[in-house]
């Protein structure tokens, strides 16, 4: 007889020369040239795709299965170890015969058979990708929505999720970008040239063929291990390559290297790791089914029963229990001799839930799904404990939607971007989302906190800027916010809220009064300046909203203190100025300083109500003028244009001055235009639009109708 370990040796001998053939083989058929061997049109220009060796064109992977690590008969020997009860040691420690025996790969059509006819399986499936593509995603920078428009048009949404589903289910997919940019398939884009994305083309990894020969090898390259090329195979029309730069591809569950190449380039399937519980459950609820249907047994006791066996009366006996059988579904009735007894027996079924429970828990967690979300047993809504449960899993799609799908994305947006000649900034961030949509409730409750929240810090002094911080930050933008957002002001340390700026408005505004009045300070604790003296004991009575200091000689407003912004007239007519330097910035109110012998208007408020500056002779010019106020009046002074002259919200009165110019003039009067009984000559720099009356009457050219009309639109009378 031949030696048993001389044949075990040939065998072994023979398989490693048919491995060292097989790598031989695939080393010729493989050849790698080195960097420094290649010319430069070899380097430059690849050999076609369409021109390799068929070879080359299939599945050169190799199958099989792994070495095991370990063998039957090796065990740990860092452990506590008992000889008398035999803890520990082999043959007598039962625990040390639990291994490790992994499930098989699950092919292409036991995933399928799951997708089509397990409802649980599917239902996971749905429930991952569904809640990764559900919010859908914003790119910054989209405003007017063109990006997101276009992806409509080529129904990307509907797509992406075919991709990403293909993807979990088989462990990988593609969707193909059909691209206008002048190139075949099986070349890199070019951008250059990019005129659109014209459809997706989705197609799972059966579908898809990688060969090593198309990986790329540079370990310096960002795609190092990945395909260039992919060779795909529709199920109508002829196979096809595509390079990697016009597609988008999605995977399953990771795994290592060593799997990956057993899977022929791709990842798991989410069912691969889940499949033993997912068997497990759909066996439970079918034992559950046997149960029911066992639930309640009928027990027939017949007299001497064993010996009519023994006799050979078997026929008499199942006779009997047919007529038995007969009667209970026929008349409801089962009859018996005197010697018989006939029984229902139920089944206990307690615990049975808590047994079922725990069998579901297991499929939930090993795929990190909430029970409330996987079966929906939350009937009056979630609690706390689920609430914070499908949080938790909330930000694990977040995390998978970042991991397999926002580079995809990146891509699918720039190209079209790209080809909508950018309408966005290059390489805009992808925003997804967010999945946790509050209730109506939780929305009030959530603002009436941060209404409380804003109004400690007002109250404490945090924030001063109470519209710039608090109102912009909440309502500035399209919807409402959260966030907080400082305002400019608020590291000003000049910056004083509404409220102060009027209570010091109102004090000040008694401080100049009393001091024009030549009275006492109002307020002891507030530093009084020396009083002003006036030429006259008295002035005129009515300042109860304001400020009269007319014919009172004053010469200098200085004295008087007046704040920055002041609510309330300001009388200072038929004086002694020759400056309006001490003038508040801002008068919410009218200024009145007619008869006077200012020469410009320096000093003046940048903004008023009404500003008369009438029958000042000496006014040459306009400069230093308001900026803005309702109505303006200059008549019967010494200007001869209108330079420096302020936006006016009404009328515009300046009738009877020495105007030889309308230059400086705004383009619209809302309101009255008054120039007649001036030396005007020439319509040029007449406003464009007046919308009220306009009087260009006694200057000495009578204008024509026609001409002022064609140079101005006149809403209200025109006096020539």
């Amino acid at each position: 007889m031949p030696n048993k370990t001389d044949a075990t040796s040939d065998a072994l001998d023979r398989i490693r020369s048919a491995a060292a053939i097989r790598q031989r083989r695939y080393r010729e058929n493989h050849k790698i040239i080195p960097r420094n061997n290649m010319s430069a049109d070899s380097a430059s220009d690849p050999k076609p795709i369409g021109h390799r060796k068929a070879v080359n064109a299939g599945v050169v992977f190799p199958r099989g299965r792994m070495a095991p690590l370990f063998t039957k008969d090796s065990f740990s020997m860092d452990s506590w170890m008992n000889l008398i009860s035999g803890m520990g040691v082999p043959g007598h420690d039962r625990k040390l015969a639990t291994t490790f025996a992994p499930e098989a790969r699950l092919r292409y059509q036991d995933l399928t058979d799951i997708y089509r006819s397990d409802g649980l399986g599917r239902i996971i499936l749905h429930r991952i990708v569904g809640d990764m593509t559900r919010a859908w995603w914003t790119v910054e920078g989209d405003t007017d929505k063109k990006i997101e428009g276009y992806l409509k048009k080529i129904h990307a949404k509907q797509e992406i999720k075919k991709a990403i589903m293909w993807g979990e289910l088989y462990g990988g997919s593609l969707a193909i970008m059909v691209l206008d940019d002048g190139g075949k398939f099986d070349q890199p884009v070019n951008l250059a040239r990019l005129k659109g994305v014209l459809q997706l083309l989705v197609f799972d990894r059966y579908r898809i063929t990688i060969n090593p020969a198309d990986l790329y090898l540079d370990p310096s390259n960002d795609s190092y291990g990945h395909p260039q090329v992919y060779r795909i195979t529709p199920i109508f029309g002829e196979p096809f390559f595509v390079h990697e730069s016009r597609c988008l591809r999605f995977e399953g569950d990771p795994v290592p290297d060593v799997t990956r190449f057993q899977n022929q380039g791709w990842a798991d399937s989410i069912f691969q790791s889940c499949w033993d519980r997912l068997r497990a459950t759909g066996e439970t609820y079918n034992n559950i089914e046997h149960i029911i249907s066992e639930f309640v047994l009928g027990t027939l006791t017949i007299h001497n029963l064993m010996n009519l066996l023994a006799e050979g009366k078997e026929k008499e006996v199942q006779a009997y229990l047919t007529q038995v059988d007969q009667g209970k579904h026929v008349i409801n009735s089962v009859l018996l001799d005197e010697n018989q007894k006939y029984e229902r027996i139920s089944s206990q079924v307690s615990g049975l839930k808590d047994l079922v429970d725990l069998i579901l828990e297991s499929l939930a967690a090993q795929k990190g799904l909430p029970m409330c979300l996987l079966f929906g047993r939350s009937q009056g809504g979630l609690s706390d404990d689920e609430a914070a449960q499908v949080r938790f899993w909330y930000d694990r799609v977040s995390v998978f939607q970042e991991e397999k799908m926002l580079d995809q994305m990146e891509r699918l947006v720039n190209y079209v971007n790209i080809s909508m000649g950018k309408p966005v900034e290059e390489n805009s961030p992808i925003k997804f989302n967010p999945l946790w949509q509050p209730t109506q409730k939780d929305i009030v409750d959530m603002r009436n906190k941060q209404a409380l929240t804003d109004q400690i810090y007002l109250e404490s002094g945090v924030i001063a800027d109470a519209q710039g911080t608090i109102g912009q930050s909440r309502f500035g933008s399209q919807a409402y916010s959260f966030e907080t957002t400082l305002s400019e002001n608020e590291s000003d340390p000049k910056f004083k809220t509404a409220a102060e700026e009027q209570a010091e408005a109102d004090h000040a505004n008694a401080l100049a009064l009393a001091a024009a009045k030549g009275g006492a300070v109002p307020n002891k604790n507030t530093p009084a300046g020396k009083p002003v003296k006036t030429t006259k004991e008295k002035v005129n009575a009515d300042s109860s909203d304001g400020l009269d200091v007319s014919n009172t000689g004053l010469k200098t407003l200085v004295d008087l203190k007046l704040p920055q912004f002041y609510n309330g007239f300001i009388n200072l007519s038929n004086n002694e100025l020759t400056t309006l330097a001490g003038l508040p910035r801002i008068v919410n109110g009218a200024v009145i300083v007619n008869k006077n012998p200012i020469e410009d208007l320096l000093g003046a408020p940048e903004k008023t109500e009404d500003f008369h500056c009438c029958s000042c002779a000496e006014m040459t010019s306009l400069t230093g003028g308001p900026k803005e106020c309702t109505d303006f009046h200059c008549h019967n002074s010494g200007i001869t244009n209108f330079i420096g002259c302020p936006k006016v919200k009404k009328d515009l009165h300046a009738y009877m001055c020495k105007v030889s110019s309308m230059q400086g003039l705004p383009d619209e009067i809302p309101g009255d235009l008054l120039l007649n009984g001036n030396q005007l000559t020439t319509l040029d720099y007449l406003p464009k639009k007046v919308g009220r009356n306009l009087d260009l009457s006694g200057n000495p050219v009578q204008f024509k109708e026609a001409d002022v009309r064609a140079r101005c639109q006149v809403g209200g009378e025109l006096k020539l």
